[in-house]
């Protein structure tokens, strides 16, 4: 009578374990059955000591991968900042460049509109 058995493990530990099984030419269930039952069955309590320092170099190695991960993330999200800062900078400049034209372009106007226009015949004699 057989019986399944059910594991959770992270989508990099699924990974491993079918990249090992396929070295060895086994499907996941046999490599698993081979590495826990058949040669645990044979060794000694010094392995659990082992194990242990296998478990804890991959847990490192796991939180050295996330800080990198980190770090990289961080310098993007850095980097995007900076770049919509530029921008903004960009834009807050040709809204006041904009806005000094409006300026200019109502006084001129304005200007112009105080201004009385001169007849014909004083335009034609006036000095210059």
């Amino acid at each position: 009578m057989s019986v399944q058995i059910s594991i959770r493990v992270s989508k990099e530990q699924k990974e491993k374990f079918v990249e090992l099984a396929k070295n060895e030419n086994k499907t996941i269930t046999q490599y698993i059955l081979d590495r826990c039952i058949v040669e645990n069955s044979y060794t000694e309590y010094s392995s659990v000591d082992d194990d242990s320092n296998r478990v804890e170099t991959v847990l490192h190695e796991q939180i050295k991968q996330l800080r990198a991960d980190f770090d990289n993330e961080r310098r993007f999200y850095i980097s995007q900042i900076d770049e919509k800062d530029g921008q903004i900078a960009d834009i807050l400049e040709t809204n006041n460049n904009q806005l000094q034209l409006i300026g200019a372009l109502t006084i001129k106007n304005e200007t112009l509109l105080l201004e009385t226009k001169k007849s014909w015949w004083q335009r034609l004699f006036s000095k210059r």
